[in-house]
């Protein structure tokens, strides 16, 4: 399964920069928000959680640009 309607309402919930800084931090998305996607809810937060310290500092220099 490749999930392209919860990923396309994940993707509505961000802007596309903020979606490209995700992506390039390879930052997971995880927690109550995945849930809620697949029960259709209304999403009221997003968890991220990154692998490493280096990922995370990659993250937040990339929104302070």
């Amino acid at each position: 399964m490749h999930y392209k309607n919860e990923i396309k309402k994940l993707k509505q919930l961000v802007s596309s920069t903020t979606w490209d800084i995700l992506e390039q931090s390879d930052a997971i998305i995880a927690g109550g928000s995945i849930t809620s996607l697949f029960c259709n809810r209304e999403v009221n937060d997003v968890d991220l959680y990154f692998r490493s310290q280096e990922q995370f500092e990659i993250f937040i220099d990339l929104v302070f640009e």
